[in-house]
């Protein structure tokens, strides 16, 4: 059996370098994100197929917070890169249901 945590030439870098790919994905989806919702203006239904965004707030200071603790603690590094993206899978209470009601309802008034 492999170990992923096994002394590497890296050392604990290496972990760290880990969570360096989703932190810059985070941070670009969510500027992303606010970009497009400027440029929609006071638009109901795509505040409200956002949501508060708590998730996209979320991740990226869960994977600074990881990068950090690899130096630490490599494993609870891991632990957390696996709960941010488990967290990720889990789908958003408002989900998108909710935001097609919302559709049909704004095109039904005008």
């Amino acid at each position: 059996m492999i170990n992923p945590l096994r002394r590497s030439p890296c050392g604990r870098a290496g972990e760290a370098g880990t969570g360096a790919a989703p932190l810059t994905a985070a941070l670009a989806y969510w500027m992303l994100q606010q970009r497009i919702v400027v440029s929609q203006g006071e638009s109901p239904i795509l505040k409200k197929a956002i949501g508060n965004g708590w998730k996209g707030k979320l991740s990226p200071v869960l994977y600074i917070l990881a990068i950090i603790l690899a130096f630490l603690s490599p494993w609870m590094a891991v632990a957390l890169y696996v709960f941010v993206a488990l967290m990720r899978v889990v789908p958003d209470r408002h989900g998108i249901w909710q935001s097609r009601r919302a559709l049909v309802l704004h095109t039904a008034r005008g």
